[in-house]
C-alpha cells in the first residue's frame, strides 16, 4: 500500500487565464509557493429528502456541488527576484503577489529607472525625467556610497521641471546616494480597489503522482500580515472556491522539479533595512504588528457551469491593521498613550523591509483612523498599548494620476 506524507507535497497558485469555470491545468516550479503543511477542505453536497418509507433506513443520497471547497495556506513573504543590483526593470507577479492582489484587488509594476540624481532629498528624490504616473507607487533607493543600504519611498506627487522631483509620502531616513548606483527600484504596488478578482486554481500535490488535486474558481476570504521584531514577514490566507478535481500524473509538476526561485525575505531588524513609521515619526521601541483584509462575497448561481456557480462576487473588502507599542504615560493629552481618542485620523503607518532590488517590501496605510478604545497589554512583561486602525479616506496624492494614488491600503514588492 502506498501512503501520503502529509509534508511531502507542494502547492502551486495560477490566475485563471480563461476566467472562470476553467481550471488551469499547468503549473510549473515559478507557480510553487513555499508554504507551511496544509490539507484542502473538499467539500461536495450530499443532496437528500427525507420521505416516507417502511422501514427505518438512511433516504437516497445524490451527489452535489463541490461549491465551498476550502484551503488555508501560511508562508512566509518572498522576495520577487535573486538578481539583486542586476534587475533591469520593473517586477513580475510572483505567486504570493497574485494571492494579496486577489484579496485587495489590483496591482500595477512600475517605478525602475536608472537616472536618479545627487541632487534630491530624503523626502523628494530626483530624476533626469520621472516615470510618468509614479503617484502611488513605491520605489527602492541606495542610501549610502556602495548601495548597500536602502530606503523605501512612496510617491505622491513628480513634478515635472529640470530635474524632475519624486515627493514622498513618508521621507527616507538619508537621502538618496548615487555614489554606487543610480538606479532606482520599481515595485509590484499592490492596492485597495473595488476591482473585481481574477479566479485562481491551485494545485495541491501530494507525495506522489496519484494524490493530485486542484481546487478552482478560487478567490481570498481573508488575508493576514503577521510579523514581529527579529521575525518573518507571515502571510495567512483563506481561500474558497467553486469546485475541485482530481489530476492525473503531470512531470511538469513533479515533485522532483520542486524548487522555489523567490528568496525568502530577510528578518525584519535595522540590519536588514527594518523600519515602522506611525504618524511621520520612526518608532524605535514596538511589539507585533499585524494587518488583515477580510472579503465579503456573494454566490452567483448557474444552471450551465460545472459545478453550478457562475462566479463570487465581492462586496466589500475591510482592512484592520493592529500596532503593539509599550505604555510610557498613560494620559490623554497629545502624545501620551491614550491619544488619539476613537474616530480619530491619524497620519501614515509604513512598515519597510528595504534590503535590496527584489528583497524588499512595503506596507501603507495612508490614514489610519483609530477604530476603537486603546486597549492595554502585557507584553512579556511590560504594559503596552495596542492601536487598531482602519483605513480612513486619503488625498494627498496627486489628484490628477489615476489609481494607486490615493488608495486607502497598499503593500509593495520591490
Amino acid at each position: 500500500m502506498v501512503y501520503i506524507p502529509s509534508r511531502l507535497g507542494r502547492v502551486a497558485v495560477k490566475e485563471q487565464g480563461s476566467g472562470w469555470g476553467t481550471a488551469e491545468t499547468s503549473f510549473a516550479a515559478a507557480n510553487a509557493l513555499r508554504c507551511e503543511a496544509t490539507l484542502p477542505s473538499l467539500v461536495r453536497e450530499a443532496l437528500s429528502v427525507d420521505n416516507m418509507r417502511g422501514a427505518f433506513h438512511a433516504p437516497e443520497v445524490t451527489p452535489g456541488s463541490k461549491v465551498g471547497t476550502t484551503i488555508s495556506l501560511r508562508f512566509p513573504a518572498h522576495g520577487w527576484n535573486t538578481s539583486g543590483a542586476a534587475i533591469s526593470g520593473n517586477p513580475t507577479e510572483h505567486p504570493e503577489a497574485l494571492i494579496v492582489k486577489n484579496a485587495l484587488g489590483s496591482a500595477v509594476q512600475d517605478g525602475h529607472q536608472t537616472d536618479l540624481l545627487s541632487s534630491g532629498t530624503a523626502s523628494d528624490p530626483e530624476f533626469t525625467s520621472a516615470t510618468d504616473g509614479l503617484a502611488g507607487s513605491a520605489q527602492l533607493y541606495p542610501v549610502n556610497a556602495a548601495a548597500t543600504v536602502f530606503g523605501v519611498g512612496w510617491a505622491e506627487e513628480v513634478t515635472q521641471g529640470t530635474p524632475d522631483a519624486v515627493a514622498l509620502a513618508e521621507a527616507l531616513d538619508a537621502a538618496p546616494d548615487t555614489s554606487g548606483s543610480t538606479t532606482a527600484h520599481g515595485s509590484n504596488s499592490i492596492y485597495l480597489s473595488v476591482d473585481q478578482p481574477t479566479p485562481i486554481t491551485v494545485e495541491w500535490y501530494g507525495a506522489h503522482s496519484s494524490a493530485i488535486l486542484r481546487l478552482f474558481d478560487g478567490i481570498v476570504t481573508r488575508l493576514r500580515l503577521i510579523v514581529d521584531p527579529r521575525g518573518k514577514l507571515m502571510w495567512e490566507a483563506d481561500l474558497v472556491f467553486g469546485g475541485w478535481t482530481l489530476a492525473s500524473d503531470d512531470s511538469a509538476t513533479a515533485l522532483g522539479d520542486y524548487a522555489s526561485p523567490k528568496p525568502e525575505l530577510a528578518a525584519v531588524m535595522g540590519a536588514n533595512g527594518g523600519r515602522l513609521m506611525v504618524g511621520g515619526t520612526s518608532i524605535a521601541a514596538a511589539g507585533s504588528l499585524s494587518a488583515e483584509v477580510t472579503v465579503e462575497h456573494s454566490t452567483v448561481g448557474s444552471y450551465s457551469s460545472d459545478q453550478g456557480v457562475a462566479a463570487f462576487v465581492v462586496q466589500n473588502r475591510t482592512v484592520t491593521c493592529e500596532v503593539q507599542v509599550p505604555a510610557n504615560n498613560l494620559g490623554e493629552a497629545a502624545g501620551e498613550d491614550l491619544n488619539p481618542t476613537p474616530g480619530t485620523d491619524t497620519d501614515i503607518v509604513q512598515l519597510d523591509l528595504a534590503n535590496g532590488g527584489g528583497s524588499s517590501f512595503s506596507m501603507l496605510l495612508p490614514t489610519a483612523r483609530l477604530m476603537e478604545q486603546i486597549p492595554l497589554e502585557d507584553m512579556d512583561g511590560i504594559v503596552g498599548v495596542k492601536r487598531v486602525y482602519g483605513t480612513g479616506r486619503y488625498a494627498s496624492d496627486d489628484s490628477a494620476e489615476d489609481a494607486p494614488a490615493n488608495t486607502a491600503f497598499r503593500v509593495a514588492y520591490l
